[in-house]
């Protein structure tokens, strides 16, 4: 984690220590011990806190700033009144990531406001980036090359949009009319098509320039392969070159025997005929966000039970903070028809309080038998077989901030 004070101009007077003061102390309530403070002034901040320091470009170049902000982005920036900062300030990208949390001082202080500003990470900042070399052009309005697609995620999810960010080089002569499509690789199906409107005239004449859209699967969307695919038009509705695929996205089905890859992989025995061999999630959220963890479950014999499963998220004070207790496949699916060979792919979705504190929450995985007086759980073994301590996986921290 990385939590970023940016300060602009030279050494310190005694007023603007005073406000570095004043921050420090907020640090010292607020920030996180893992949590790096970059800084212009090294020496001026090694006296206020033992947070870790890292020092940032000086001066008023505020492309140079942004790029740094950009590179690793910080948890945490304040921003001193200068020139550098008022460009940092104005870039839609900043403005999208930051929301300002508190003021230091007045703007009769000669050193101050100081601006604290908290990061959120873009979900388009999340995923993959593919590399692309497609060019469409045509012979009276110009060319356009495709360089690089980031996806938030390659897998499509019922109520969970795919962030796409395209990364583009040309010289176009008039604006372009851009047509997405989600297209069943099996039979042809276009389940999804949303159009929206290129403005050329604002890219540069040099180097690239990111055009975002996001994917909606429709809730009906059937298990299987999709192309996303590219068309781009001219005002006249004429064809700029011929579509293209960006990339492939796949539905995976809740139930299969064929093998699924999750994003992590486990081998967990759970009781004598399951195994949990992996999930999908998110490393880090906010306070007030969705966490989606897909739990992927295997039969290796017949499962002699209706077994719940349960997802338990523990604040760092060691309370539960949110739940999930639920048959799988959100009640669709229950272990009694679970049949040897298959994986299940396991879907639970809980809310997480806006009030919640930041900090690092353990994600805790298992079975259990509601039949029983005591919601007996299934005992869990490692890939040691060693049995694991209240028969619960570890499966992740998550990071909220």
């Amino acid at each position: 984690m990385l939590l970023c004070l940016l300060l602009a101009g030279c050494g310190p007077t005694g007023a603007r220590q005073a406000r570095y003061a004043d921050l420090a102390a907020w640090l010292e309530i607020n920030a996180l011990p893992d949590e790096t403070v970059g800084v212009q002034e090294l020496g001026a901040w090694a006296r206020l806190t033992g947070l870790p320091l890292v020092e940032l470009p000086a001066g008023s170049d505020a492309a140079l700033l942004l790029a740094r902000l950009q590179e690793a982005p910080p948890d945490t920036c304040v921003a001193l009144r200068s020139v550098a900062w008022e460009g940092v300030q104005a870039s839609p990208w900043f403005r999208e990531r930051y929301q300002q949390v508190a003021v230091a001082g007045t703007m009769e202080d000669p050193a101050a406001p100081l601006t604290l500003y908290r990061y959120t990470p873009s979900p388009f900042d999340v995923g993959e980036t593919l590399p692309l070399s497609l060019t469409l052009q045509d012979a009276a309005a110009g060319h356009v090359t495709l360089e690089a697609v980031q996806l938030s995620t390659q897998r499509l999810a019922l109520s969970e949009p795919v962030y796409v960010s395209l990364t583009l080089s040309g010289d176009v002569r008039e604006p372009l009319r851009a047509e997405w499509q989600l297209r069943a690789v099996a039979d042809g199906r276009v389940w999804l098509r949303e159009v929206r409107t290129l403005s050329t005239d604002a890219w540069p004449t040099r180097g690239t320039v990111t055009e975002r859209t996001i994917v909606a699967p429709p809730d009906a969307l059937p298990s299987g392969e999709y192309a996303l695919e590219l068309a781009l038009s001219r005002p006249n509705l004429a064809p700029f070159g011929e579509p293209v695929k960006v990339a492939t996205l796949t539905r995976p089905p809740d139930v299969s025997r064929d093998p699924l890859m999750p994003d992590h992989v486990l081998e967990i025995a759970v009781g004598d005929a399951i195994a949990l061999v992996g999930y999908d999630a998110p490393e880090r959220l906010a306070p007030g966000d969705t966490l989606r963890v897909a739990l992927y479950w295997q039969t290796r014999d017949a499962v002699g039970g209706d077994f719940k499963v349960f997802v338990h998220i523990f604040a760092p004070d060691g309370t539960v903070a949110a739940q999930s207790d639920a048959a799988p496949v959100n009640w669709t699916y229950p272990t009694t028809v679970w049949q040897p060979g298959e994986t299940i792919r396991d879907v639970h979705i809980i809310s997480l309080d806006a009030e919640l504190p930041r900090g690092d929450y353990r994600v805790l995985v298992g079975m259990y038998d509601p039949a029983t007086e005591t919601a007996t759980r299934l005992l869990l073994r490692d890939a040691q077989g060693t049995p694991l301590a209240d028969d619960a996986v570890l499966l992740f921290t998550l990071r909220l901030r």
